[in-house]
C-alpha cells in the first residue's frame, strides 16, 4: 500500500491486476468445518485488502474455487473489482464471471481478459478451450 501511495504522490496512477489463485492456498475443500470457516474469513480479509489497494481486476484461479462456486460468488459480491474468466459456463449455460473489463489509467484504456485452462469437473463446471468474445464467437 505504501508503494502504491508513493506512486500516486508522484502523479502516477497504477492499476493492480491479480492472476488468480489469490483467495485460498488449497485447491480443495478441507474436510474440517473449522478450517473451512477459517478459509472463508481469510478470503474476506484478502478481499478487504484488495479493495483498499484499489485492485482493478482479478483472474479466476482453480484455488479460488476451493469453497465452491456458490461461496465464491458470495465473496465476489464483497469485491469492488471484477473477477474475470472468459471461458467458464455452468450447467445452465450461463457465465458466472465477466469475460473482460476495461481499465482506465493515466489517460489510457486497457482491455483485460482471462481464461481458465484447467478442467474443473469436480466443481461441475464447463470450460471452453477457445476464447469467446461476447456475441462474436471464437477469438483466435
Amino acid at each position: 500500500m505504501t508503494y502504491l501511495n508513493s506512486l500516486q504522490a508522484e502523479g502516477l496512477t497504477p492499476f493492480v491486476v491479480d492472476g488468480g489463485d489469490w483467495l485460498f492456498s488449497l485447491g480443495r475443500l478441507h474436510p474440517n468445518p473449522l478450517l473451512q470457516k477459517q478459509m472463508l474469513e481469510k478470503g474476506k480479509l484478502l478481499i478487504d485488502a484488495y479493495n483498499r489497494f484499489g485492485t482493478a481486476a482479478t483472474a479466476l484461479g482453480e484455488h479460488d474455487l476451493a469453497l465452491g462456486l456458490d461461496t465464491l460468488q458470495q465473496l465476489v459480491q464483497r469485491m469492488n473489482f471484477p473477477m474475470l474468466c472468459a471461458n467458464m459456463t455452468v450447467a445452465d449455460g450461463s457465465s458466472p464471471f465477466a469475460a473482460s473489463t476495461i481499465i482506465e489509467s493515466q489517460g489510457l484504456r486497457h482491455g483485460v481478459g482471462t481464461r481458465q485452462d484447467l478442467i474443473l469437473e469436480r466443481f461441475n463446471l464447463l470450460l471452453y478451450g477457445a476464447w469467446k468474445r461476447a456475441g462474436q464467437g471464437d477469438v483466435d
